[in-house]
């Protein structure tokens, strides 16, 4: 049956707007396709971004840790070291002022030493005549006073410079050997600087007490002496 000139345009026109649509359908679904890949691409791209900045945000995190580390560190160091610096300068002003005391102690001292040279400077006679001991003892007593006795270390230093040559002192150990006293107040002579090896008491009879020589000798011996009023 012959189709009409009518019906066989419409037919041409349904397949012509058919395969319009099928190509259009194809072209959507290239795009389709393209825009599916460039999502991935993008999502991938993203992904990669985010990576990096997890990455570089994480190294900035440990890198910021690492510095407050090193910064509590470097405090507790300075700290310390102050600390230190404080302890020292304590101890600095407590050498200071044991230095002040010291020297307080000293200019004390040196009073008390010029105060015994000028006493001792008033009462001191050396006699270069020769006497045993108890001669010696009976011409100080004729010029009013006795052999000098020392009751502080600067006065038996004094006395030590006071004489060039070996001279009697009022001190000796008769009553007791080893225990040197002094004559008039029977107190022990607890200083003076021994010639080496003394006192040894040699013989058996050195009881009595010569300066200079800084030794026990025999009381008999003859030697110069030194009176105090």
């Amino acid at each position: 049956m012959l189709l009409s000139s009518v019906t066989r345009e419409k037919r041409l026109e349904e397949e012509k707007q058919l395969d319009y649509s099928l190509k259009a359908a194809k072209r959507f679904d290239v795009l389709a396709l393209a825009i599916s890949k460039e999502k991935s691409a993008t999502r991938r791209l993203m992904e990669r971004f985010q990576d990096q900045v997890e990455r570089k945000v994480m190294n900035f995190v440990n890198k910021t840790n690492q510095s407050i580390v090193g910064i509590d560190k470097k405090g507790t160091e300075v700290k310390e070291t102050v600390q230190q610096y404080s302890y020292n300068i304590s101890s600095l002003e407590q050498t200071l002022n044991n230095i002040q005391k010291t020297v307080s102690d000293l200019y004390g001292g040196f009073g008390e030493i010029k105060d015994a040279i000028s006493k001792i400077e008033n009462e001191l006679i050396k006699l270069k005549k020769l006497m045993k001991m108890s001669s010696a003892v009976l011409q100080c007593q004729e010029l009013g006073g006795e052999l000098a006795e020392a009751d502080t270390v600067a006065e038996m230093n004094y006395l030590l410079g006071f004489t060039d040559s070996s001279a009697w002192i009022g001190a000796s150990n008769r009553d007791e050997e080893g225990k040197f006293v002094w004559r008039s107040s029977n107190m022990p002579l607890w200083y003076l600087p021994w010639k080496h090896i003394q006192p040894n008491n040699w013989g058996g009879n050195q009881d009595c007490l010569i300066i200079w020589d800084s030794n026990d000798e025999p009381c008999q011996n003859s030697y110069s002496f030194i009176c105090e009023k």
